[in-house]
């Protein structure tokens, strides 16, 4: 499902119907969790927000050996 993030009323729709112990389909996120993910998300595609990495150098570094 794509949204136009600009549809602020198709949002707000969509959001009001979530429910804050709604069980979810897959995945293990709660409603709350969800919703700050999605913030988080528009925010770093809107460079809102700068992505950090919260490792040393050297734990980033085999972090990603173990990634490939």
């Amino acid at each position: 499902m794509f949204l136009k993030i600009s549809d602020q009323q198709h949002l707000k729709n969509l959001l009001s119907r979530l429910k804050f112990d709604a069980t979810p389909l897959w995945g293990n996120m709660t409603a709350q969790q969800m919703i700050e993910h999605l913030i988080d998300q528009i925010q770093y595609s809107n460079r809102k927000k700068v992505p950090f990495c919260e490792r040393s150098p050297e734990q980033a570094e085999t972090m990603g050996n173990l990634y490939g």
